[in-house]
């Protein structure tokens, strides 16, 4: 299939497209669409920016029928800002078929969102606990859902999600279509697929989780000094977004660039909707050039034009830093990713590299200025043969077979070790944690005896073991 014109979509909706001014589908859309108009359960995977919306809107849209007492088309969505942008880009797509669009999430007015159900929905796009609160209290009748999507559905169980997802599912008619879209196929969402789609479709357009897109790089510093390599990534004048990892941490880095006189935003999960839209709209039309994000409040901005992602916090997970860095080299176009390491997290890079399978080049914080003034080197396939090379630290990283799945957070850990190993809480440093294992950064001279004290320790009813983690991680799946 070549154009649009091959997917023998419905024609209004196909109009609606070319006024949106694409020209051609993406390869998610071109590998997907096909099935979901044939009546199929879809499983797809496709990095961040691929054309998921349009892909699943194209397939929906032209299925649910306008005028209907109650929505027949459902999608669920991680964050208030993704439901507010898919609402927006299947409202342009449906532009002439008329469908009403109702965007449903939390910290917005619970009544209006009601009002507007009342009024007439055809499709509902929504976070899952607010989809849950107006379900509860009977103003959103879920009883004639046709069509289902999932979008971005591994964030959404890293959010806690899955509870209130199944428990939405459960309230659907068992004949209802299935679109789940992802952009990694973890163990999590293949469950979760298996457990509510019929004989889905698998569809990958790409093993690589990060774009070819995306140059790679990282910056050794002490913390003190990141306001300053930040300061020259700003002076290169590209669009730049700055991931912090905690909200005050984004509330620090937003006044410090701001009493420098900046044009600068910030957004995080404390701040008013109406701030954080307004944020948002000026980061998109270039008002201002820089924003400061935590990563749930960004995690549903859809902007094509973003030059330079900068780690300011680099993220304990690799499945988050892969989540970070998809915000650049979108639609096509070249964007850098850097990541700014302090000693103690010096051994969070080649995780991220074991998980993408791409080198991450380290460059000279003096060197900043020259890297964005040009292209840069594209990033290289790690190979298998090569370890990453051991760099200077005062920590030693263990790796415990305990994890998300197991049901408890990096404060369960820090419990567990302090208790179990008899460490004083200066003698933990970072704490990484997926889905199978935690990372947990500990004092060098205490680390030996603590894997011993650790390993047989009984918990929920088996043996933990704990060893030092290996310095390249060949599997995926240990990570995740």
């Amino acid at each position: 299939m070549t154009g649009f014109d091959d997917f023998q979509i419905n024609r209004r909706i196909l109009l609606s497209i070319e006024e949106m001014g694409w020209k051609e589908p993406t390869p998610i859309q071109t590998a997907s669409v096909p099935s979901g108009l044939q009546g199929r359960d879809v499983l797809g995977q496709a990095q961040t920016g691929s054309g998921k919306t349009g892909a699943y809107g194209m397939v929906v849209l032209g299925r649910i029928r306008t005028g209907s007492d109650s929505p027949e088309g459902l999608v669920l969505v991680p964050t208030r800002e993704l439901a507010e942008q898919v609402s927006q880009e299947l409202g342009q797509m449906s532009r002439r078929m008329k469908h009403s669009i109702v965007p449903v999430y939390g910290g917005a007015s619970i009544s209006k969102q009601a009002q507007m159900l009342e009024e007439g929905a055809d499709l509902v796009v929504g976070t899952p606990g607010r989809v849950m609160d107006l379900t509860c209290k009977g103003i959103l009748d879920l009883s004639k859902v046709r069509e289902l999507v999932l979008d971005e559905a591994d964030r959404m169980l890293d959010m806690g999600f899955r509870d209130d997802i199944m428990e939405i599912i459960s309230g659907l008619p068992e004949d209802r279509q299935t679109l789940m879209y992802s952009a990694t196929l973890s163990d999590d969402v293949v469950e979760m697929a298996s457990g509510v789609m019929r004989d889905p479709v698998r569809i990958s357009v790409s093993e690589d989780v990060v774009p070819d897109t995306v140059s790679q790089y990282y910056v050794m510093t002490e913390r003190k000094d990141k306001i300053h390599i930040v300061n020259d990534v700003i002076a290169s004048g590209k669009k730049i977004i700055i991931f912090c990892s905690t909200k005050k941490m984004t509330d620090d880095l937003y006044e410090r660039l701001s009493a420098q006189g900046m044009k600068v935003g910030a957004i995080h999960g404390d701040m008013p909707q109406f701030r954080r839209d307004k944020t948002v709209r000026g980061f998109r039309k270039g008002s201002m050039p820089v924003l400061v994000a935590t990563d749930v409040a960004a995690r549903g901005i859809d902007i094509d034009d973003i030059d330079v992602v900068v780690n300011y916090d680099s993220p304990y997970d690799p499945e988050t830093y892969v989540h970070r860095i998809g915000r650049a080299g979108r639609a096509g176009r070249k964007g850098i990713a850097i990541t700014l390491v302090t000693p103690m997290e010096d051994r969070r890079i080649p995780s991220y590299e074991a998980f993408t399978g791409m080198r991450i080049a380290k460059v000279d914080h003096r060197k900043v200025s020259l890297l964005l003034g040009s292209k840069g080197p594209e990033p290289e396939p790690v190979p298998e043969e090569e370890p990453v090379q051991e760099r200077e630290r005062t920590f030693t990283t263990v790796a415990i077979d305990l994890g998300k799945r197991d049901g408890v957070d990096r404060n369960a850990v820090i419990k567990i070790v302090m208790k179990e190993a008899g460490l004083k809480r200066d003698q933990i440093g970072n704490i990484g944690l997926s889905k199978d294992t935690c990372f947990v950064d500990i004092d060098s001279t205490k680390a030996t005896k603590a894997i011993r004290k650790l390993c047989g320790v009984r918990f929920n009813g088996r043996e933990l073991k704990a060893e030092v983690a290996p310095e390249k991680v060949k599997c995926r799946d240990k990570l995740r």
